[in-house]
């Protein structure tokens, strides 16, 4: 999902989460774009080991170099829950719907983080 017009770029239906399905999803959304952004795209994934093994095999194949962040495990800010169990996840219907809320939850995040840097 593109974090600024949140639309769908990629999606891979599959009866399981394998490696390769996730690889053919994140061809489907990272070839769209003309020039790849490299290492400023970061990818906010959640937790589940294919997100990385594919990040790698798109880089082998493509040259395509980003970051792969896990978003939905236990976590520090969420007192060692998952994140998708926070309020905000409260009126979330679906999972497009709280895919939305992470992708905005994790703007705001990248977005404190920047301004908190020391330049």
């Amino acid at each position: 999902m593109d974090a600024c017009k949140k639309s769908i770029l990629g999606y891979q239906v599959s009866d399981n989460r394998a490696v390769g399905p996730c690889i053919l999803a994140m061809r489907m959304a990272l070839g769209k774009f003309k020039t790849f952004p490299g290492k400023a795209l970061k990818l906010i994934a959640d937790g589940y080991s294919t997100y990385p093994l594919a990040s790698q095999q798109c880089k082998l194949e493509k040259g395509w170099d980003f970051d792969v962040t896990h978003f939905l495990r236990p976590h520090p800010y969420n007192y060692w829950k998952p994140l998708n169990e926070l309020d905000a996840f409260k009126d979330a219907e679906n999972m497009p719907a709280k895919w939305q809320i992470l992708i905005y939850l994790g703007q705001k995040a990248i977005l404190n983080m920047q301004q908190t840097q020391v330049v």
